[in-house]
């Protein structure tokens, strides 16, 4: 028998078909419209193959350049958090409160701009590090927290430097911190009890130096201010007019000598104007100049008897600094404070 033909498809005739009768055929017989489908599916899946060969390029290509320029990466992650952010804050979650606690010099202006340098909007996404690091650069602040509140509030709690010195440097007065960076300038008479202390480089050293004269109590209740001379030793001047003047090295020894001046000489109720204690092997003083009545004029020091050596030994930049805090208006409020840089 013949084969025989059937939209387009060769099968095999039933052998069993009476003659005259239909034909039967063995075999799916598809109309023209399932032909199309099936070459339609066929171009279809080289398409999908194409595609996913793209694809797969495109991905391998875009992670060897990441990998070779790992700044994508970030840039890429940048992008999404930016876009998770906005959206966090058009749900309700955006910082809409901002709460202040345990600060008292440090101003709200100074407080506030730093928080506002982060630039995520949604309580999920601000940058709590970032703003951290931002308030720690304020001279007041020596540590901030930083605790959400959700939805839309933030709670900054500051703790802040504390006012160790008062520093005199260019005719100007300086609070500073235990590590002499400045805080802020001096404005009232609130710092009064803390020390006074002048000359370059005497904000870096006045800590150090203050914990030494912890040790003699009797010395430091009567000192008005201390000054850093020649960036290596101290003078410390008293609310009485003396000035005495400390060696660069072995400063405890010398204030050891002072003290027994103080207590068994009784130093302080005398007319010494200056006491040298820059010498191992002698210690030398010089007496306040004595009021002449008959002839209204006064004697010098140096007409003056002296103990050991010459009184020409100090010099002028040695003499004794009055107290800053005559004249100062009172203390303004930590909003209307400016707070001064450090260094």
């Amino acid at each position: 028998m013949q084969p025989i033909k059937v939209e387009d498809r060769i099968f095999q005739a039933d052998r069993t078909a009476h003659i005259g009768v239909d034909r039967c055929v063995r075999g799916p017989v598809r109309s023209s419209r399932n032909r199309r489908r099936t070459a339609g599916r066929g171009r279809h899946r080289i398409f999908r193959g194409v595609i996913s060969l793209s694809l797969t390029v495109a991905v391998i290509g875009g992670l060897a350049d990441m990998w070779v320029n790992p700044a994508r990466i970030s840039s890429i992650a940048e992008q999404g958090l930016k876009l998770a952010d906005g959206l966090a804050e058009k749900a309700g979650f955006g910082v809409m409160q901002i709460s202040l606690k345990g600060h008292r010099y440090a101003s709200d202006t100074d407080i506030f701009a730093a928080l506002g340098q982060s630039d995520r909007r949604s309580i999920f996404g601000f940058d709590i590090g970032k703003a951290r690091r931002s308030l720690g650069k304020l001279a007041w602040v020596e540590r901030a927290h930083i605790t959400r509140r959700f939805p839309d509030e933030l709670l900054v709690e500051i703790v802040e430097n504390r006012p160790f010195a008062v520093w005199r440097v260019a005719g100007k007065y300086w609070l500073i911190d235990h590590k002499g960076v400045k805080l802020a300038p001096l404005t009232g008479r609130d710092f009064a009890h803390l020390p006074f202390v002048t000359g370059a480089g005497g904000n870096l050293k006045i800590a150090a130096f203050e914990k030494t004269l912890k040790q003699f109590s009797t010395i430091k209740a009567g000192i008005s201010s201390v000054s850093y001379i020649g960036g290596r030793r101290w003078t410390l001047n008293f609310k009485s007019g003396l000035a005495v003047h400390l060696p660069a090295d072995n400063v405890r020894g010398a204030l050891k000598k002072l003290n027994r001046l103080m207590s068994e000489r009784h130093i302080l109720d005398r007319a010494v104007a200056s006491i040298d204690l820059r010498l191992n092997d002698r210690i030398t003083l010089s007496k306040k100049p004595v009021q002449n009545a008959k002839a209204g004029q006064s004697l010098s020091a140096s007409s003056s008897r002296q103990v050991s050596l010459s009184a020409s030994v100090l010099t002028a930049s040695d003499s004794a600094v009055p107290a800053p805090f005559q004249g100062l208006r009172s203390v303004a409020p930590a909003s209307a404070q400016q707070t001064a840089s450090g260094g």
